[in-house]
C-alpha cells in the first residue's frame, strides 16, 4: 500500500524565493498593493479595509474578485461593508456586481467594482462602498510603515505541487476620518484609527487551511498585529503564529513567527456555528530578558457568518464559519522590574474557521491506493 505523506508549510523568505515574487526584502513598492492574482480557477483577491472611531462605531469594507470562501473559474466581484454605529447592533450587507464592472491596475492599489472605490499609493488611500442603505466614505492616511512578512507569500507544498496564500498589511495603522450612513443613522468626517491590508491566492483556502485568528489593536501608542494559522491535516495541520509589535515611535519590535508562543485553550462553542472559540487569544513575544503580552479577551460577536449559507452547529467541522468578535486587548511588558501594563483598549478579531475539508489530492490517493489493495 502507497503511503500517504503530509505536505509543510512555509514562510516564502530565502533570497531565491525575492528573486522569484520579484520584491525587495528591504521596502515594499506600489505594484504590491496591486492586481496580484488572476481570474483562473481556484485564484482569488481582496483588499481590505476597518475602522475604529472615536465615536466607538466599528466599520469594516472589503472589495473581492470572487468570493473567497470558494473562488471558481469566473470573475465574481463582491463588495461587503459591515457598520457598528455606536450602541446599535452591528450590521453586514453584501453585493455581487457584473464582472464587466471590475477593473484593477497592477500598477499600485486603484480597484473600482461598479461606483465603489478602493484607491491609495501605499501611503493615503480613499474608500467608497454602498451596498443598498449602508454606506462609507473614508479617507485613510498611514502612520507606520507597510507590513511584509518574507515575501508575502506563505506556502503550502507538498511532493505534488505548490499553493501560495499572499498577505501585504498596506496600512499596520493609520489614521482615518470617516463618514458612514446605515439607514437613518448618519454620521460624518468622524475620526478613528485605521487599517488596510491585500490577500491574494491561487486555490480554494479550505484546501490548506483549517483556521486562523487574526486580531490587531492600537493600545498606549502601541500596534499589535497577530495571527494564529492551522493548516489543513493535508499539510501536518501545521501551526503558525504570527505576531507584529510597533512601538509608540513606529520601531518594528516584533515582525513574524520568532520567539513568539500562542495560547487560545479556553475555548467554548459559538452559539450560532457550534465552532470552538477561544475567550482568551495570548501571544507572548520573548525579546532577551523582556517577554511582550498581548491578550485579546472576547466580548460580543459582531458578526457570524455560515461560509457555505447553513451553519451545522452539530458537526462544525463539516461546514465553515467566519466570526468577528469585539475584543478588550491588553498589551504587558514583563522583565526583571516586573509585569508593567503599556496599554489597554477596545478592538476586534476574527475567527476564519473552514474546518476539516479534505485536501482532493488525497482523497485520489487513497482512492488509487484502496483500489491497488483489493488488486493485490
Amino acid at each position: 500500500m502507497q503511503k500517504m505523506t503530509s505536505g509543510t508549510v512555509r514562510r516564502a523568505d530565502q533570497p531565491e524565493d525575492f528573486v522569484r515574487f520579484g520584491v525587495d526584502p528591504a521596502s515594499v513598492a506600489l505594484f504590491e498593493d496591486g492586481r496580484r492574482s488572476g481570474d483562473g480557477p481556484g485564484r482569488f483577491e481582496w483588499w481590505y479595509f476597518d475602522a475604529l472611531l472615536a465615536d466607538h462605531a466599528y466599520v469594516a469594507v472589503l472589495f473581492f474578485t470572487k468570493p473567497f470562501a470558494h473562488p471558481g473559474a469566473v470573475l465574481d466581484p463582491v463588495v461587503s461593508i459591515s457598520i457598528k454605529p455606536p450602541g446599535k447592533e452591528s450590521v453586514t450587507k453584501t453585493a455581487h456586481f457584473a464582472a464587466t464592472t471590475f477593473a484593477a491596475s497592477i500598477d499600485r492599489c486603484d480597484v473600482t467594482i461598479d461606483a465603489n472605490a478602493f484607491k491609495g499609493d501605499l501611503l493615503t488611500y480613499r474608500i467608497h462602498a454602498k451596498v443598498e442603505d449602508l454606506e462609507v466614505d473614508a479617507v485613510l492616511t498611514r502612520v507606520i510603515d507597510p507590513l511584509r512578512l518574507g515575501t508575502g507569500h506563505l506556502l503550502f507544498e507538498d511532493a505534488a505541487d505548490e499553493h501560495f496564500f499572499g498577505w501585504l498589511a498596506a496600512v499596520p495603522k493609520g489614521s482615518v476620518k470617516v463618514s458612514y450612513r446605515v439607514g437613518e443613522i448618519v454620521a460624518t468626517d468622524v475620526a478613528g484609527d485605521g487599517y488596510h491590508d491585500h490577500n491574494w491566492g491561487d486555490i480554494d483556502m479550505s484546501h490548506l487551511i483549517h483556521d486562523w485568528y487574526w486580531g490587531r489593536a492600537t493600545v498606549g501608542g502601541y500596534t499589535v498585529i497577530a495571527v494564529q494559522l492551522t493548516a489543513q491535516q493535508a499539510y501536518g495541520s501545521t501551526r503558525r503564529t504570527e505576531f507584529v509589535l510597533v512601538d509608540r515611535d513606529g520601531r518594528y519590535l516584533a515582525k513574524g513567527n520568532a520567539n513568539v508562543a500562542f495560547d487560545g485553550s479556553d475555548t467554548s462553542p459559538d452559539d450560532k456555528s457550534g465552532v470552538p472559540v477561544a475567550n482568551r487569544l495570548v501571544y507572548t513575544f520573548t525579546d532577551g530578558p523582556t517577554q511582550y503580552v498581548a491578550s485579546f479577551d472576547r466580548r460580543d460577536a459582531l458578526l457570524q457568518k455560515a461560509l457555505d449559507g447553513n451553519f451545522t452547529p452539530n458537526d462544525p467541522e463539516a461546514s465553515g464559519a467566519y466570526l468577528r468578535f469585539a475584543s478588550l486587548c491588553t498589551l504587558e511588558r514583563v522583565d526583571a522590574k516586573g509585569r508593567t501594563l503599556l496599554g489597554a483598549g477596545g478592538t476586534t478579531w476574527e475567527l476564519m474557521w473552514f474546518g476539516s475539508q479534505p485536501d482532493p489530492r488525497l482523497l485520489d490517493l487513497y482512492a488509487e491506493t484502496l483500489t491497488a489493495s483489493k488488486q493485490a
